[in-house]
Formats: structure tokens, C-alpha cells, sequence
């Protein structure tokens, strides 16, 4: 696997191909191959000198709430009380200072869970710079552009693929929601990470979607509807609408 993936030439799309198709089974794999497909090079960043901390406001404020509430959710955690201070005090620096870097962004609650994973997977340094890489090239416009304009068309477009897979599905969605599957918005901003308690899921979900094209998310939204729902055979119609009552939850 190493020499197929990492040889001189550091084959991009066969990289690419390997995470869609098997994922990168386990960590040192997948270190190499996030930073591959982030185009962060751990050698130029990994003695600089990223702790900064210019923040105040509003923005600050929203970083300290969500990190203090923050890792309750992942198994990894739950029997490790000295591990989950270590680790929120890593999280504080990392979001710190990406805000402080990247001033023109705006935190979103969620985003923490995108660091966490970061963190997680690399460690404080890496992490930071692989956060950073995400918030540039993967969830810049939910960073700088209105909830409005970015999140409603990719929930729309949810919707029109339901539609064209399942229009019983899409129906009682629409009914439910008058317009979009809302429920959906935490998949969408923080591609799972707020939503699975298991991180090797969380893992698994990233290993797809870095290695696909960005609108990925959409159909992986849609599938993972249906599948939740399509359990629910053969009582149809009522079990579609209990499904749906259970992912408004979600």
C-alpha cells in the first residue's frame, strides 16, 4: 500500500482512488495521505511558530461555550478526564489562533469538531496547520460567506437528488420541513463530526470525502437518508415519517 500510494512521484489520483475505494485503514496511512491530499507539507510547518491570540468578541466568546461543551460525544473520551483537558486546552490554541490568522473568516459553531478531528488524527502542531488547510480549501465559503448563500443550495440540492432517487422520501421531507431538510446542516458543516460518537466513523467518512469531488457531501447526505429510512420496510409510509422524526434529532 506505502509503495503504491507514496512513490516518487506521489501519485495524487491514485491516492484519491485508494481512499474512495478502501479508506486509509489506519493512522500513519492516513496522516500522509490527509496531508497528500490537503497539500500540506509537514516539513515546512512543522517547527513554525503558529500560538497566536488576537481574538475578543463575539467570536471568542462562541470558541469558548463550544470548546468547553466539546468531546462529551466521542467515545474516545468518555473514561479519559485528564486526556479531554489536555486536549480541549490544545483545541482553545488551535481555533485561537486560526481566527486570529485567517482575521476575514467568521467562526461557526461546529467548527470545533472539525479541529477536534484535526487534532485528534495529528496531534497539537500538525493539527493546527491540517485545520487551517480545511478552513481554506474545504469549508472556506461556510467561513466567509452568508449560512444563506452557501448551505440553502446544498440542501436544496439534497433535496432534488432525493427526489430523483426516492419521491416518496422527498415528499414527506418536504411536508415535514416545508422547504429543505435542515437536519441535514450539521452533516454538511462539520462532515459528521458533530454527529458520530464512534472517531474511526468520523475517519472513514473524511478518508471519502477528501478524496472526492466537493460535491460528494451532497449525495453522501442523500444515501445516508435513505438508508436510514429504507430499514424501515416494508410499513412504508409510516415508518418514512417516524424516520424523519428521528433524524430531525439527529
Amino acid at each position: 500500500t506505502w509503495g503504491v500510494l507514496f512513490n516518487g512521484q506521489k501519485n495524487l489520483e491514485e491516492v484519491r482512488r485508494f481512499g474512495r475505494e478502501h479508506g486509509f485503514l489506519e493512522t500513519r496511512l492516513r496522516q500522509k495521505a490527509w496531508c497528500l491530499l490537503l497539500g500540506l507539507d509537514v516539513r515546512k510547518v512543522e517547527k513554525e511558530n503558529w500560538v497566536q491570540d488576537s481574538l475578543d468578541g463575539v467570536i471568542r466568546d462562541q470558541i469558548i461555550k463550544d470548546v468547553l461543551r466539546s468531546l462529551n460525544t466521542l467515545s474516545l473520551f468518555e473514561h479519559s478526564p485528564e486526556y479531554t483537558d489536555k486536549h480541549r486546552n490544545d483545541l482553545y490554541d488551535i481555533l485561537f489562533s486560526l481566527f486570529s490568522r485567517q482575521r476575514y473568516m467568521t467562526y461557526y459553531q461546529g467548527y470545533h469538531d472539525i479541529s477536534t478531528i484535526c487534532l485528534t488524527l495529528f496531534g497539537r502542531n500538525i493539527g493546527f496547520f491540517a485545520a487551517e488547510k480545511l478552513s481554506l480549501l474545504v469549508f472556506h465559503d461556510y467561513l466567509t460567506c452568508p449560512f444563506s448563500d452557501v448551505v440553502n443550495p446544498i440542501m436544496q440540492k439534497v433535496s432534488d437528488v432525493l427526489l430523483e432517487a426516492d419521491p416518496e422520501v422527498a415528499e414527506v421531507i418536504r411536508e415535514c420541513y416545508d422547504v429543505m431538510p435542515f437536519f441535514t446542516i450539521p452533516w454538511i458543516l462539520t462532515w459528521f463530526s458533530h454527529n458520530f460518537s464512534d472517531i474511526e466513523r468520523i475517519f472513514d467518512f473524511w478518508d471519502f470525502l477528501l478524496s472526492s469531488p466537493p460535491s460528494t457531501i451532497i449525495y453522501i447526505c442523500a444515501a445516508l437518508i435513505l438508508s436510514l429510512i429504507h430499514i424501515s420496510e416494508p410499513t412504508r409510509q409510516a415508518e418514512i415519517s417516524y424516520a424523519v422524526f428521528c433524524l430531525k434529532k439527529k
